[in-house]
């Protein structure tokens, strides 16, 4: 048995190694969530940067709002105008499931810039899929 696990873990942890650019070095191997949720944020930049709203609509909740740091809140309808920021990255992503909801935790970033934003991102199932219901947003210094 110990051999099969020495085994195991031989094969196993370079290709863990390998993957941690999908879990952006957060975790060991990357989780469902932590893909799929990664994937959906990409989505939805591209659909901003692309000005898609109708692609934006069906990832985002009826009820969708951003709030930031200061209180400040942001409606779905004033999101949708939002100039897109170029180039931004979702990276150091983390996501918990609680109860029916899926909490993604990340930063948007350009690469090989500093600064960026902190965003915590609500997800909510119904019956269209996973639809981001709210987002906090805090600049990082």
């Amino acid at each position: 048995m110990r051999n099969i696990t020495a085994l195991a873990l031989s094969i196993l942890l370079p290709i863990a190694a390998g993957a941690t650019d999908l879990a952006d070095k957060g975790a060991i191997t990357p989780t469902l969530y932590s893909v799929r949720f990664k994937q959906t944020e990409t989505d939805l930049l591209a659909a901003q940067a692309a000005k898609d709203v109708a692609a934006m609509e069906r990832i985002l909740s009826p009820l969708f709002e951003v709030r930031t740091q200061t209180g400040d809140i942001v409606t779905k309808a004033d999101w949708l105008k939002r100039a897109p920021v170029d180039g931004v990255k979702p990276t150091h992503m983390v996501v918990y499931e609680v109860g029916p909801n899926a909490i993604a935790q990340f930063q948007l970033v350009k690469p090989g810039e500093s600064g960026g934003v902190s965003v915590v991102d609500v997800w909510a199932q119904d019956s269209g899929g996973w639809r981001l219901r709210v987002r906090f947003e805090s600049p990082i210094h």
